[in-house]
């Protein structure tokens, strides 16, 4: 038996793709939050990683998908990434 994605829309999540997703979340997460220690900014960057949230993907739920495929490569999604932040 599956989970359903908590999104309201029924589709199903698979357990491990979960697990392994969460996983790599905690390793981006662990690497943001040590930049911004670095950068003594953790205030800043944790406003704008939630302006970025709100803004974009809750409005835009098929970029978040995009983000989150792992059939994406990681260089097309920071060129996609650059080119929205920047124009």
């Amino acid at each position: 038996m599956n989970a359903t994605d908590g999104q309201g829309n029924g589709e199903e999540v698979q357990p491990f793709a979960n697990a392994t997703a969460q996983r790599v979340a905690k390793i981006y997460a662990e690497g943001l939050f040590d930049a911004a220690q670095k950068a003594s900014d953790v205030d800043g960057v944790l406003e704008q990683l939630r302006s970025f949230i709100d803004d974009v993907l809750k409005s835009q739920p098929d970029f978040e998908h995009f983000l989150a495929s792992a059939a994406v490569a990681r260089e097309r999604k920071e060129e996609v990434l650059r080119q929205a932040l920047e124009g």
